[in-house]
């Protein structure tokens, strides 16, 4: 993935509360047996953004996301935010980073990428 910065490692998986057996945080400490991560990124769409055109038609332009990052093994949050992304309901994921580096969680800044 090009937007995680040189020196980090990302490992990915889809979590579908609708088909699990399994609980978020079971999911997330069984799929870390094989990525041996030290934290947890929990990313949530929590609402579309809503725009009215000038018919007076409400169309969703966007998403807004709660983002947060847990620490393993404990899966104690320490770190959350919201974002908004604009477009095709993808997850923002150079937004999700940007954010990162601004609030310091990165130690290299990507914002120049």
């Amino acid at each position: 993935m090009k937007e995680c910065p040189p020196s980090y490692t990302l490992c990915t998986a889809s979590f579908q509360s609708a088909l699990a057996f399994d609980s978020l945080s079971a999911f997330i400490t069984k799929e870390n047996q094989t990525c041996q991560a030290d934290v947890a990124m929990v990313v949530r769409r929590t609402r579309p953004i809503l725009r009215t055109d000038s018919y007076n038609r409400t169309r969703v332009t966007g998403q807004v996301y709660q983002v947060e990052l847990q620490q393993f093994p404990s899966l104690q949050p320490f770190w959350k935010a919201e974002i908004k992304a604009e477009g095709n309901g993808a997850v923002p994921v150079t937004a999700i980073f940007k954010r990162l580096s601004k609030d310091g969680i990165l130690q290299q800044s990507i914002a120049n990428r």
